[in-house]
């Protein structure tokens, strides 16, 4: 996840499409207001990522914690 300089947010994920669907639904309902536009693209990166990185972030608890429905 990247905050673009044009107010964008850039979200990489990789996995199965039922569970990227369901993690785009759970956001979508938790930023209700805040998302306008959501463009997607599918690509076949399987085992692209091996980890995450945090560059910076609100406390993980409360990430998690506003995430959870």
């Amino acid at each position: 996840m990247q905050n673009l300089a044009d107010g964008r947010v850039l979200l990489e994920v990789e996995g199965a499409a039922r569970e990227i669907n369901g993690l785009v639904e759970i956001m979508q309902k938790k930023m209700e207001g805040y998302i306008y536009n959501i463009d997607r693209k599918a690509d076949c990166w399987s085992l692209r990522f091996s980890g995450f990185v945090i560059r910076w972030a609100v406390p993980l608890q409360q990430l998690w914690s506003s995430l959870i429905l």
